[in-house]
């Protein structure tokens, strides 16, 4: 489903070189199993990451985790979409996406 936040991804397992900083972006759409992003830098497929997502009705981010299946660049490299896929998603995180989309 079409959802736009602002997230924030860093990755923590399973990438080749792991960032310092988390990598700035937002969400293009949102589903049960996980979400698309567009970041401003690479999260390579399999890199297991935690995402914070800043929902509008909330004062805190919410966290999940999860692990990127595919990733493709922009043409200047400048921007990247990635897929993401939920790993243990608690279900009262499942009911707080569904009151925001």
């Amino acid at each position: 489903m079409p959802a736009e936040f602002e997230v924030s991804c860093t990755p923590v397992a399973g990438a080749t070189i792991l960032a310092n900083d988390p990598t700035k972006g937002k969400t293009v759409n949102v589903s049960r199993e996980g979400m698309l992003l567009t970041l401003d830098g690479p999260v390579e497929p399999s890199t297991l990451s935690v995402v914070q997502v800043a929902l509008r009705s909330a004062q805190m981010p919410l966290q999940v985790v999860g692990e990127s299946r595919w990733m493709h660049a922009g043409q200047d490299r400048d921007l990247y979409q990635v897929g993401l896929a939920f790993v243990g998603l608690p279900a009262h995180v499942s009911e707080r996406w569904a009151g925001e989309i």
